[in-house]
């Protein structure tokens, strides 16, 4: 590390309260080999920012994203890090055939004039894990520093918006306070699942389910005739690595938003350093790969990740339900306490048993025709259905309330 370093070096304004030196300052390395030798010391280990996990990322060449890494320095104690991508925004970025003329119109010139820049304060394709560190304990300290750094970023980069995803709990407080222009997103939900310790197997799970929706469960598991599941060895996720992706793809692509995608070689090179951790299953028919899902298991939780499935053969087989159930399979035998499900379909998997987890996201935008692009679009959010599902059981087989 640190072998030719050309960072970025942006003096930290005394205007920050938390700032206790005048030669305090934001460094910005754009290569995980540029970083200063005290990165990895001032870390947990294994944590998120330690260089071997940032330099996958780097290695997968995901489309369309520029990685910033950032240290925080006393004089030349480093004091804090935190990681950023940069979205170069595109037009497919925004699937916008069946949107307004005026919004797409708006939304192609945004693209082809201003070629805007996303600014994320965090993994635009992971959560549940840490893009920021600081050795002080406090947390308004804490947050005047991230807050220098995401200023310093911002003013690096020329980026037209800046996202904080999945921001730390103990920053939510002084972010909403502090920072009149950031935008607390709405129902930024993610959908979980406690599982049953008395669970053993996913006859128990049908069991707790009420009448009707043991019977959707039945029905949704019989379209699955034909078709087989299998967990894929790193080998197995190689070999095939393309499919894999063009399976991805369509699911991708059939997304309203998609910000930024993966490359080919994202998923089996997480595969290649997280063997035991990091798990993918195929869904075969007649030997020919027709879906996937991965998921990350740790701490006793298995957190559904990336999926894809042939949408022809979804038709045929429920592909999507039978994967949201499988997982609720794999969560009970592999012992798991709680099923991460994420941010998407929340009826589908408030239906499963699924209740929300409600997540800190912000968002700033500096360029005053697209905040007022973004605040005049119609918002397109699931209704409020998915909060009166109630699939359980109570713990003595009466049927609740609905």
């Amino acid at each position: 590390m640190a072998k030719s370093s050309q960072h970025q070096i942006v003096p930290v304004r005394k205007s920050y309260c938390g700032v206790k030196s005048t030669s305090s300052a934001v460094r910005i390395y754009r290569n995980v080999d540029e970083l200063p030798e005290a990165w990895n010391t001032i870390l947990p280990l294994k944590h998120f920012l330690r260089t071997n996990t940032l330099l996958l990322a780097e290695k997968a060449a995901l489309p369309d994203i520029t990685h910033l890494y950032v240290g925080y320095f006393d004089g030349e104690k480093l004091i804090a890090v935190a990681y950023f991508q940069q979205l170069a925004v595109c037009r497919y970025h925004l699937n916008d055939e069946n949107l307004p003329f005026i919004t797409k119109t708006a939304w192609r010139t945004i693209c082809g004039v201003l070629c805007p820049r996303l600014l994320v304060a965090g993994h635009l394709f992971h959560h549940e894990i840490s893009t920021f560190h600081s050795r002080t304990k406090g947390a308004y300290e804490s947050y005047t520093i991230y807050a220098a750094m995401m200023d310093a970023c911002v003013q690096y980069s020329r980026a037209k918006a800046l996202l904080i995803k999945d921001l730390p709990q103990n920053l939510v407080t002084h972010f909403q306070n502090l920072k009149p222009d950031f935008i607390r997103m709405p129902n930024d939900i993610s959908m979980e699942m406690k599982v049953d310790p008395e669970w053993t197997s996913i006859k128990d799970y049908e069991k707790a389910l009420k009448h009707k929706y043991a019977q959707r469960y039945r029905k949704v598991r019989s379209q699955m005739n034909g078709v087989s599941v299998s967990e894929m060895s790193l080998e197995e996720v190689i070999k095939h690595q393309d499919p894999i992706f063009k399976l991805y793809n369509q699911v991708a692509n059939n997304q309203q938003v998609r910000l930024g995608y993966l490359s080919a070689a994202y998923l089996p090179m997480l595969k290649k350093s997280f063997e035991k951790a990091f798990r993918i299953w195929g869904f075969f028919k007649d030997g020919e790969l027709i879906a996937f899902y991965s998921a990350w298991q740790y701490n006793g939780t298995l957190d559904m990740y990336y999926i894809g499935f042939d949408y022809e053969s979804n038709k045929q087989h429920n592909l999507y339900f039978n994967m949201l159930f499988f997982g609720v399979e794999t969560a009970i035998e592999s012992r798991c306490k709680l099923l991460i499900m994420g941010r998407t379909a929340l009826e589908a998997k408030a239906r499963l048993g699924c209740e929300p987890k409600y997540l800190s996201t912000f968002l700033c935008i500096s360029n005053s025709w697209i905040r007022r692009w973004f605040n005049s679009m119609s918002p397109r959010q699931e209704g409020e259905e998915w909060e009166n599902r109630h699939p359980f059981l109570d713990k003595k087989g009466v049927v609740e309330a609905v």
